[in-house]
């Protein structure tokens, strides 16, 4: 068994471009003569669609950290029945791979994993995510609020979606960094 290629969502409901004009994209790159007999080809990139599943009812606890350092960092932690998912941010944005999220301003995904809450080990990063993270002040406090989805490739060649529905979890954050 091989390296695994790369990991990517493609976000049928928000484009750019849907999962048939990739595969065609890819495809015409590799039927092009001048392309990898000439220059080599890389692994390659596996392509899923991800779609947002429609909110659920669940039993799960939010909590909210944050760091405020040469890089700022705020994370949001989710303990459902099973899982335990984590949603990274850091301040300034790093480089990276721009998600359908929206996001507090100067902020960017560091990582978000997922992985049972028994596990001792780090969980597996999401292949892609899409909704909206803010905060906001609530009684001279900072909250976080989240509305977004995480997906996560599986075993059997597919995506799992894990949601952080989450309203006014209080973080170590001053007020002004909320604004």
């Amino acid at each position: 068994m091989g390296p695994t290629p790369l990991q990517r969502c493609v976000y049928q409901e928000v484009g750019p471009k849907t999962l048939d004009e990739i595969a065609g994209d890819d495809m015409a790159l590799r039927n092009d003569s001048a392309g990898c007999a000439a220059a080599g080809c890389s692994l390659g990139i596996d392509y899923f669609a991800c779609c947002e599943p429609p909110a659920q009812p669940e039993v799960a606890t939010y909590e909210a950290s944050a760091y405020i350092g040469d890089y700022d960092r705020l994370r949001l932690d989710k303990r459902g029945a099973v899982n335990c998912s984590a949603f990274a941010l850091v301040r300034p944005k790093l480089g990276g791979e721009e998600l359908p999220v929206e996001l507090p301003t100067s902020w960017g995904i560091d990582q978000i994993t997922r992985l049972p809450c028994i596990s001792s080990t780090i969980g597996p990063r999401a292949i892609g995510a899409m909704g909206k993270l803010g905060l906001r002040v609530s009684d001279d406090a900072c909250v976080v609020d989240a509305h977004l989805t995480a997906f996560f490739a599986n075993a059997h060649g597919g995506v799992d979606a894990e949601r952080f529905d989450a309203e006014g979890i209080p973080v170590n954050l001053s007020v002004a960094f909320c604004k």
